[in-house]
């Protein structure tokens, strides 16, 4: 696909993500929002989340755009947080019913270097002499894979996955940690193929439990 052709791509992605307030699904967790053409698919929750805690909430949801556009739209969409890229996310700050916590974000940019890709084998580095390989996954083919489907931000830099994370500390004294992850899922294994997807997995977990029940209104 030509430059061109990508940029058609991303402006009919870009229409697909319209403002959040316009453009959103509903997920369980009525703060955590998704693009209005994700689609919901089923998951298997893990016994204990990201951070230790006990699971209250997983849903994966794949979206066809890519995630440096999903980048830019969590950052619209969570704007009422005070983002702070790679910021610490310390429990003794959280403060109880606090309507604006801090939410630290990371992001992980694909890398380019061979691969050995022999009976899946893909942890040996290009240049290991200890054993051959029939099959290599080269960089630069990944590289230009991405190069003809996706448009670059920062220095020349493709988007593998976002990281979105904040904790609250609700009226009953329960910590959550709330995260939400961009994946991309559009390079084939084989890197000859890309697909425009992109998974987000939400997750909310309960790192400490109610200390007290909430006083009922007058």
């Amino acid at each position: 696909m030509n430059r061109s052709a990508t940029t058609v791509v991303l402006v009919v992605a870009a229409a697909a993500l319209a403002p959040p307030a316009l453009a959103a699904q509903r997920s369980a967790d009525p703060t955590i929002p998704v693009p209005e053409t994700s689609r919901r698919v089923q998951a298997e929750p893990p016994t204990v989340g990201p951070g230790g805690g006990r699971i209250q909430l997983y849903e994966v949801w794949r979206v066809g755009a890519p995630p440096e556009m999903l980048l830019g739209w969590y950052g619209r969409a969570l704007n009422r947080l005070s983002a702070i890229k790679d910021g610490p996310i310390d429990t003794s700050d959280v403060r109880m019913g606090d309507l604006r916590p801090t939410m630290s974000y990371h992001v992980t940019y694909h890398t380019f270097e061979n691969r050995c890709a022999d009976s899946g084998d893909t942890t040996a580095a290009a240049g290991d002499t200890t054993r051959p390989c029939k099959h290599w996954l080269f960089g630069k083919d990944k590289h230009k894979l991405l190069e003809n489907n996706r448009v670059f931000i920062d220095m020349g830099e493709y988007v593998e996955r976002v990281t979105f994370t904040w904790l609250t500390r609700e009226m009953t004294g329960e910590l959550l940690r709330r995260q939400v992850e961009v994946r991309d899922t559009g390079v084939s294994g084989d890197l000859k193929r890309y697909t425009l997807t992109t998974q987000i997995t939400l997750i909310r977990e309960q790192l400490e439990p109610p200390t007290s029940t909430p006083t009922p209104s007058p």
